[in-house]
């Protein structure tokens, strides 16, 4: 077995386990407050109603990223980003376990809602972007 986030730092594992359970009691109190905005889509709602597929190929996804894929293309693509998106990713899926759909608790004007799963996952596909595109100018 490949789990690569075992291998790193103390340090790093609870702060992403840390993200996780925070982002996991927020979303448990906007839904007890009954002020949670389900997402059954994906980013900005689209493919709503998918629920289903989307669970099974959120679950396959995690399943890759931490079994299968390989430790020098982790490190390739950094250890943080990697951990930011197995973050989001899992609290996510979570969501959609429990919930059936996605609990998003940020609302801002002219804007989707969104939680800190999603800002944990834009931040990572920044970041592998951001890598993408170094490496083709170097």
């Amino acid at each position: 077995m490949n789990f690569f986030l075992l291998k790193k730092s103390k340090i790093f594992l609870f702060l992403l386990l840390f993200l996780l359970i925070i982002d996991q009691l927020v979303k448990r109190q906007f839904i007890l407050q009954d002020r949670a905005i389900l997402n059954s889509g994906i980013a900005f709602g689209l493919f709503s109603g998918s629920g289903e597929l989307i669970l099974a190929i959120s679950v396959v996804l995690v399943i890759f990223l931490l079994f299968f894929l390989k430790p020098s293309i982790i490190r390739g693509l950094g250890f943080v980003p990697v951990g930011l998106f197995a973050v989001g990713a899992i609290s996510n899926l979570l969501d959609r376990f429990f919930w059936g759909a996605v609990v998003d608790y940020f609302t801002l004007p002219f804007f989707p809602s969104f939680n800190l799963a999603d800002i944990a996952l834009v931040s990572a596909a920044i970041w592998f972007l951001k890598k993408i595109l170094w490496r083709k100018k170097n």
